[in-house]
């Protein structure tokens, strides 16, 4: 009879990727994860592989979680200019909360994404996810007449993603929340 682990995988998940999000990769030692976690080594590695397999594991957790939460506002019904702006406000939201912090995917593509292509594939999946729903919605709303004709929903959409981007640097470089909301407001002008 197989034993039973003497843990939860999703909470253990979740502390590590708090860890990781906080610290970053190469400052996060198998000494902090087991502290966090509450479990020792061989059980943290037993799960989970290696430091790099719980960093992914925790990565995509995280990348699954917020990419849904953004498709969903973008794939809401009324019209584009609000779900835009309910995108990108929440975006400014989550960064005042939690300021200097930043966003996980966005901290690991600058971090690990150049030297790891694990990690730079969450970044360009997660992205594309996005970018694909706002694709979407923006064609429906030029072929609705809510935006004008000669506008490109696919350099539109990249637009949009990249203020994401920005934002997220924004706040983890603690700028204020007028100056994020700004970008909200030349973002959303710009459709």
């Amino acid at each position: 009879m197989a034993r039973s682990k003497g843990f939860d995988p999703d909470r253990v998940l979740d502390s590590a990727m708090h860890t990781f999000w906080k610290q970053g990769y190469a400052a996060t030692s198998a000494q902090d994860l087991c502290e966090a976690t509450g479990i020792g080594r061989s059980s943290l590695y037993g799960t989970f592989e290696s430091k790099h397999g719980l960093y992914m594991r925790s990565l995509e957790r995280y990348a699954e979680a917020g990419t849904a939460g953004l498709r969903g506002l973008v794939e809401a019904e009324g019209p584009v200019r609000e779900r835009v702006r309910r995108l990108l406000t929440s975006v400014v939201e989550e960064e005042a909360s939690q300021p200097g912090l930043g966003c996980f995917v966005v901290n690991a593509q600058i971090e690990r994404a150049p030297t790891d292509p694990d990690v730079a594939s969450v970044g360009r999946r997660s992205r594309q996810e996005v970018v694909d729903a706002l694709v979407w919605a923006l064609r429906a709303a030029r072929a609705d007449g809510e935006i004008a004709a000669d506008k490109d929903p696919e350099a539109l959409a990249d637009f949009v993603h990249a203020q994401i981007g920005a934002i997220r640097l924004m706040g983890r470089s603690r700028a204020d929340r007028a100056t994020m909301e700004h970008v909200v407001d030349v973002a959303v002008a710009a459709l």
